[in-house]
């Protein structure tokens, strides 16, 4: 649902270079539904990769697995992209296309950290423009950081564990009331060379979500708390509480709620998923690029429907 919360997101932006008309999320949230998505990635890996660390023998197997869970996939990607897709949408002569510097440099986003979004002559005249091959691989540094967050409270002792995360978050959500507004904040953590407001909100989602994990058997997901969780997002979209402020404190855990409400629902048969194998993160990274080839490719006129099919 998520990755596919994207793809949506992501149809629209690529065609029509607008978001997507009526979008619901948007109206309820301030959050358009491609944001959302990511929103509910982050919150489910906090639960995930949480009890990933809970259940690893040691640091290595837990570090094994986060580093198996993303880079086999992104570098067949990298590859794909640069020797199938580049090759058979460039504008430019292969053997230019081939040496030239920005071609070698987009190999660069293996290392995850740092990241080239243009290949030469590749996607220059979609609707959104500005040589954008693959739009979704930003989030994945900021993914890893929070797996790098929850092995360091994971090495704490285990007293401290559960309370050093709720800490962490809550110390999160004050800092919006003590930041400049984040269309302002254009701080980068060094080295990772991250945006600070951005790592700032996706692991807040993150560790949102880990509490759920941590108080799993204390959380009780009733219909009274969905109804809590709506009365507090329709108080926000009247404008009793409508800041950045109160929407950091309120939207994450709402948002996780309604997540995890979901996912735990015993009316709602979602066991058949799991034989189809792990979907969600191939979707998610290889939907962009597929959407702009369709587009630079398609030979009739597109529509919104016919891009998100």
């Amino acid at each position: 649902m998520a990755s596919l919360f994207v793809l949506i997101g992501h149809a629209s932006n690529l065609l029509l270079n607008q978001p997507i008309p009526y979008d619901p999320f948007l109206y309820l949230f301030n959050i358009p539904i491609h944001t959302f998505g990511v929103l509910i990635f982050f919150s489910m890996s906090g639960f995930l990769v949480t009890k990933s660390w809970d259940t690893s023998k040691s640091f290595i197997d837990f570090c094994s697995a986060r580093l198996l869970r993303i880079f086999p996939a992104l570098i067949c990607l990298i590859f794909l992209t640069v020797v199938i897709l580049g090759v058979s949408i460039t504008i430019l002569p292969i053997q230019q296309y081939i040496f030239s510097p920005e071609t070698i440099r987009y190999l660069i986003n293996i290392s995850l950290y740092r990241q080239q979004d243009n290949l030469p002559g590749v996607f220059d005249f979609t609707p959104l423009g500005g040589n954008h091959v693959n739009g979704s691989l930003w989030t994945l540094p900021y993914e890893f950081t929070c797996y790098l967050v929850i092995a360091g409270i994971g090495m704490l002792p285990s007293t401290m564990k559960k309370h050093s995360t709720i800490f962490l978050s809550i110390s999160l959500m004050l800092l919006y009331f003590s930041t400049i507004p984040h269309d302002e904040l254009l701080l980068t953590i060094p080295i990772l060379l991250l945006n600070a407001y951005k790592f700032h909100h996706l692991l807040l989602y993150f560790l949102i979500g880990s509490i759920f994990y941590h108080l799993r058997n204390y959380i009780p997901l009733t219909k009274y708390g969905l109804l809590l969780c709506l009365t507090s997002i329709f108080l926000i979209k009247i404008k009793l509480s409508s800041s950045i402020q109160i929407q950091a404190l309120i939207y994450p855990i709402t948002i996780n709620y309604f997540i995890f409400s979901l996912a735990f629902a015993k009316k709602i048969p979602l066991d058949w998923y799991d034989k189809l194998g792990d979907l969600s993160y191939g979707i998610y990274l290889y939907a962009f690029p597929i959407q702009q080839t369709i587009i630079t490719k398609w030979p009739s006129p597109l529509n919104l429907p016919k891009m998100i099919v």
